[in-house]
């Protein structure tokens, strides 16, 4: 990661950042009980049907369920994210802070949070796609006012936060 900050003025201050991450052995789930696929489906993919044409999944074990969860540890994900802040310190009664934020998260696996099946358990690099956590634009201001000191209103304070996202 990296951040440049630039003092506009006394009180306003302006951060240019980069932030990166990688996540390896992330707690996955997986339908690990689905046996190898024997046969293939018109557009290439495995199926993993016991015979053409009939949807039961062969099963490794027959005690389990072929949906039963089982969690490994082979999910991998990256993140990269560019933000901007403009910060006003308190000064004149207010203070206020923006920050924009524009990122991508991908990975190849849900989250023990939000499990999901893959669709071809022996294939898990098939699952690469952009993450169900990625929020590619956010916004977060914030702002607060205080009340002058000469009056019924000193020692008051009143603030706001919004978030938008897309």
């Amino acid at each position: 990661s990296a951040q440049a900050d630039y003092a506009l003025a006394r009180d306003l201050s302006l951060s240019i950042g980069y932030l990166g991450v990688r996540g390896l052995n992330l707690s996955s789930g997986a339908a690990l009980n689905v046996a190898p696929a024997q046969l293939q489906l018109a557009n290439g993919k495995n199926d993993y049907a016991i015979a053409p044409g009939i949807r039961v999944t062969r099963v490794v074990d027959s005690t389990f369920s072929p949906l039963t969860l089982f969690f490994d540890d082979v999910g991998q994900s990256v993140y990269h994210a560019g933000t901007v802040t403009l910060t006003k310190r308190f000064s004149r009664l207010y203070a206020f802070t923006a920050n924009y934020t524009w990122s991508k998260a991908i990975d190849n696996s849900g989250s023990t949070a939000i499990a999901d099946n893959p669709e071809d358990p022996y294939r898990r690099d098939l699952e690469r796609a952009l993450s169900k956590q990625h929020v590619p634009h956010r916004f977060v201001a914030n702002f607060m006012v205080e009340g002058p000191q000469r009056t019924w209103m000193r020692d008051f304070r009143l603030s706001f936060i919004s978030t938008l996202a897309d």
